[in-house]
């Protein structure tokens, strides 16, 4: 027998078809998406790796908790078509296919992946959907730019994550205080658990 105090499940239900489908949702999602081409255009190119320095991961982390999982891999799926057909929406401005078969598609790629990964561990722990998320879009991006750019793997690791995991890392602990601190006006009605804000 449920308690008073038993949280609805939000796998099922009208509200995930409603919120999917209504104007609002698909405003905040192109709200997400614009957010992340700006984070992408503020770039820091760094001389000994391929990949630079971004704001945007701290967009694409929010996602999944302010748009919910159908949500954030739309948005997701949206700025990868945007980038594919030209448009500058990759970092450094730039745009087309070869970005995404370029040095830093595999972190791209990672990007969509994370989303349901986050979305299902996000109904149980905050910290640990961050955190599984970032490790899930680093192990595609190092991935990749060893086989792209064919050294090993452990130099991958040094050029493609090593010197980027302790401001990431911030990053993480930022998305989760801003979680935490404005989770009401954030996320969507009924996207979350509570416990997921735990």
């Amino acid at each position: 027998m449920l308690s008073q105090h038993s949280q609805p499940d939000t796998k099922t239900g009208p509200c995930e078809k409603e919120r999917y489908f209504s104007v609002l949702h698909w405003i905040r999602i192109s709200l997400m998406v614009s957010l992340m081409i700006i984070g992408a255009w503020i770039t820091i190119p760094l001389p000994f790796s391929p990949v630079p320095f971004t704001l945007q991961i701290v967009i694409v982390l929010l996602c999944p908790f302010i748009l919910g999982t159908s949500g954030a891999i739309s948005a997701i799926i949206l700025y990868l078509f945007m980038g594919v057909i030209g448009l500058p929406v990759f970092s450094g401005m730039q745009g087309g296919l070869h970005m995404l078969v370029g040095p830093t598609g595999g972190y791209l790629f990672g990007f969509l992946l994370a989303m349901p990964i986050m979305g299902m561990l996000a109904k149980k722990n905050m910290l640990i959907s961050l955190s599984i998320g970032l490790l899930v879009i680093y192990a595609c991006g190092v991935s990749y730019l060893a086989i792209f750019t064919q050294i090993s793997f452990p130099k991958a690791l040094l050029i493609g994550l090593v010197p980027y995991l302790p401001l990431d890392v911030l990053k993480v602990l930022l998305v989760r205080l801003l979680l935490l601190k404005y989770k009401k006006i954030l996320t969507m009605e009924c996207s979350l658990d509570e416990g997921a804000h735990e």
